[in-house]
């Protein structure tokens, strides 16, 4: 059969040459109008398919059925949209005609083998893509981990499923790069790659949870990232609460924010995992602690969860967390509200200038409310006054402008300055010299009373203060206080009383003596099982000095804590150090001595039949869970250096353990604090949870004079041996915590089943005092709170390790794969070469 060779005409050829052209240059036009009309952005900001369908239906289809326009277009828009007409409109004329012709080549006889395999191939693309886009939808996920480690529990899964329609879920991974644990002074190459696998680990979790519950979208914010205020500012430009929450943080963080309800739950990197540095420099690999995915999940479950609320019990507004550095609580107060706590301050005493102070409950707010409203009197008297001088100043200016010189003869003015004569030259020294500048004086200080003013009372709109009138009326006092209390999770009652006895600075403990109704609320907040953290400096008073009549020693709140196990010797621990301190002292040299440098607490003890104890065989007891998560918490700082360049396992100083030095927290003139050991008894745990160094001594008289210097003085025959009074060296108990349960006698009702309460005590008032915390003071803080919540997930733990995936070599193994890959290899092929050279020349 003969082949049609007969040229295609030459126009035709033209002709679909230019078609394609005009469709080609037509898709190239569409797609410029649609980008210009994109970069216009059509007066909001929209996204994908809405930004099509909206150019279509306020643009497109109006034009084309003629209709007014309800958004007026500019000039590029209009362009952008004639564009994507026109050029649309070629694409498809093109595209028709290139399917005529494809249609007409596939109709030809020649052509129905291709056509034939170009329909299975059509099918089996569609197969393929059929299969993929159902398998996405209608997947099983397998995990074949030895520890099902990517599988959540039934019970999570339960719970997850019933927030499903509950709106989006945003992740917020925050990173800092504050140094892994903010303990440390710099990161290093440990902390960052701690930081990658977080986040990888924070993206597999959200993986999982997404199969069950909410939609999730996780954003990772790097600070270190080109662009990143621009995200934060995308992201949280509708969300406020998120916003306030991220510029909070301290370390890297975790955010979980729901559009929705808009609340903000945070969790803390190592409150997911937990970088042991200490284990990853031994193994030279990334060990991380596993903090167990429960922590993270309640988050997202509780993400609607009230913050809990911690109330500050202060006798005064300096030792407030609002109160100066020197003696407030601010760093307690940034730290906790970083860590989604609640803080609010509760003054218990009034003070006047004169007389002595008067028990008080009030808030600090409204104590600042009732000192503004002063102000704003005050301001407002001096603005009357003001005005006045003002207008008595124009008056006069007005008076020395119009009237004539023999007139202003006989004005008081005149009279005042002596003045018998006055002409034009007198009239204009006094208008410039005297008047006209007390016009603008007084017009200056009305201004800056004004705006005084306008601050003031700016600040006062923006006081918490709801209530805060019916609570003044009240008159009963312990009604008032149990109304407050009622708010709160948990109570603080920091004591401050020691500062330095080199110095004898100190504030007197009689100061913070309640009265017997507050002590009743604070008992009833008790009986209620909800707990407390009380921070009870040294009661020691120096013996000659003069104190004023009236009740000293221990008050209700510290008769309570016996109560309940507490044991508060009348004793203050000096360390050895200080011993040249107060030599110094006898001598005159008092700057020298201000500043000593006592040993750091310990948190890593031997156990053994030690002398801090007020009961025998208890040094078998479980360690108790906040000395437990100190510990944890110090290995995640590696191996760090003393003050005189030596490594931890360098350095001489045996009074000091391993872990202690990394913290580095130091507490001088603490007072030892025991528990019963009829309350120890049945405690499932150690109650002891920090310890001083062992080079220190108990005094009850610790104040030195130029007669006397503090020093350990053993007495063989003290009558209080085996007492918490005895006469000893250290180490010695400075903080405990234990849950024990409250009397019954403190009930009315003596059918009432006594509740258990939760109790921690520090021998130190001033532990959290300052502008800011220490990383290691607030670690210990948060410890001890969590703890005091029964938040006990939230407590550091290493019952779960992981280990980036690595083939562990013994130093044999590894010298034969070093040098087997050396030598052994090439050797290998050397002889295989010779053996196909021997072969060839063979044959």
């Amino acid at each position: 059969m003969a082949l049609n060779t007969r040229p295609r005409k030459r126009w035709l050829l033209r002709l679909h040459l230019l078609i394609r052209f005009l469709g080609l240059t037509g898709l190239l036009a569409a797609s410029i109008g649609l980008l210009a009309a994109w970069l216009t952005n059509l007066s909001q900001p929209v996204q994908g398919w809405e930004f099509i369908r909206r150019l279509w239906d306020q643009f497109v289809w109006k034009t084309l059925r003629g209709e007014t326009l309800t958004e007026a277009p500019d000039l590029v828009t209009q362009v952008a949209v004639w564009m994507v007409l026109g050029g649309g409109l070629a694409a498809l004329a093109a595209l028709l005609v290139e399917g005529i012709v494809i249609a007409r080549m596939v109709a030809a006889r020649r052509s129905a083998f291709g056509f034939n395999a170009l329909v299975q191939i059509a099918l089996a693309a569609a197969l393929l893509i059929g299969v993929n886009v159902y398998s996405h939808f209608h997947y099983y996920r397998l995990d074949w981990t030895q520890d099902r480690q990517f599988t959540l529990d039934e019970r999570t899964q339960a719970e997850l499923r019933q927030l499903r329609g509950k709106g989006e879920t945003v992740v917020v991974v925050y990173q800092m790069h504050k140094t892994f644990d903010r303990i440390s002074d710099k990161a290093d190459a440990i902390d960052f790659a701690a930081e990658r696998k977080v986040v990888e680990k924070v993206y597999d979790l959200v993986d999982q949870l997404s199969e069950f519950g909410p939609q999730f979208k996780v954003v990772v914010l790097d600070v270190e990232e080109e662009g990143f205020h621009d995200k934060l500012n995308e992201l949280t430009k509708d969300a406020q609460e998120l916003r306030s929450a991220i510029d909070q943080a301290v370390e890297n963080s975790i955010f979980f924010y729901d559009r929705s309800s808009g609340k903000v739950q945070t969790l803390s990197f190592n409150d997911f995992y937990l970088v042991d540095k200490s284990a990853s420099a031994e193994r030279n690999n990334l060990v991380l602690l596993k903090q167990g995915n429960r922590a993270f999940i309640n988050k997202v479950l509780n993400i609607e969860e009230k913050r809990p609320r911690v109330g500050v019990l202060v006798i005064h507004e300096w030792l407030t967390t609002e109160g100066p550095e020197e003696f407030g609580l601010s760093g307690l107060k940034k730290a906790l509200t970083a860590r989604g706590f609640d803080v609010r301050d509760v003054v218990l005493k009034k003070w006047s200038e004169f007389a002595p102070p008067e028990p008080a409950v009030y808030t600090y707010d409204e104590s600042k409310y009732e000192r503004l409203e002063e102000e704003l009197a005050e301001l407002d008297a001096e603005i009357k006054t003001l005005e006045r001088e003002l207008q008595v100043f124009t008056d006069l200016v007005k008076e020395w402008q119009t009237k004539t010189p023999q007139e202003l003869q006989t004005t008081n003015l005149a009279r005042q300055l002596n003045l018998r004569r006055v002409d034009e030259d007198i009239r204009k020294a006094v208008l410039k010299q005297l008047l006209e500048p007390r016009v603008l004086i007084a017009r200056l200080s009305l201004d800056q009373a004004r705006q005084a003013r306008e601050a003031v009372a700016l600040e006062k709109s923006k006081l918490n203060v709801e209530g805060a009138a019916e609570r003044r009326r009240m008159t009963d006092l312990r009604a008032k206080l149990n109304r407050e209390l009622a708010e709160f999770d948990l109570i603080i009652i920091p004591r401050m009383t020691l500062r330095n006895v080199t110095i004898g600075d100190r504030i007197p403990n009689r100061f913070y003596r309640l009265d017997d109704a507050q002590v009743a609320a604070i008992r009833d907040y008790l009986k209620s099982g909800k707990p407390l953290l009380a921070c009870f400096g040294p009661i020691n008073e120096p013996p000659d000095r003069f104190e004023p009549p009236g009740p000293s020693g221990p008050d209700g709140v510290e008769d309570l804590l016996v109560q309940l196990g507490l044991r508060l010797p009348r004793q203050t621990v000096l360390f050895n150090v200080e011993s040249k301190a107060f030599a110094e002292r006898r001598s005159g040299l008092l700057i020298s001595g201000i500043n000593v440098e006592v040993p750091p607490v310990e948190f890593d003890w031997q156990s053994g039949p030690g002398s801090y104890r007020l009961r025998e065989g208890t040094t078998d007891l479980k360690p108790n869970p906040i000395r437990e998560s100190m510990r944890i918490i110090a290995r995640s700082v590696g191996k760090e250096m003393d003050r005189r360049g030596h490594s931890e396992e360098e350095s001489d100083d045996s009074d000091r353990p391993a872990g202690s030095r990394k913290l580095d927290l130091r507490l001088r003139h603490p007072r030892p604090v025991y528990v019963d050991p009829a309350k120890e008894k049945g405690l499932p745990f150690d109650p002891i949870f920090m310890m001083t160094s062992p080079a220190s001594w108990n005094d009850d008289n610790p104040f030195p004079t130029r007669e006397r210097t503090p020093r350990f003085e053993p007495k063989p025959d003290d009558p209080a041996r085996g007492t918490p009074e005895e006469k000893r060296r250290g180490p010695f108990p400075v903080g405990v915590a234990f849950e024990t349960t409250v009397p019954a006698d403190w009930y009315d009702d003596k059918s009432a089943t006594p509740a258990k309460v939760r109790v921690a005590a520090i021998g130190h008032g001033g532990w959290f005092v300052g502008p800011e915390l220490s990383p290691g003071k607030e670690k210990l803080l948060l410890s001890i709170c969590n703890w005091l919540l029964r938040r006990s997930d939230l407590l550091p733990t290493d019952e779960q390790r992981w280990e980036y995936p690595r083939v562990a070599l013994s130093p044999r193994d590894r010298q034969l794969w070093h040098w087997g890959t050396q030598l052994a290899l090439p050797g290998l092929f050397a002889y295989l070469g010779c053996v196909v050279l021997l072969v060839r020349r063979m044959h």
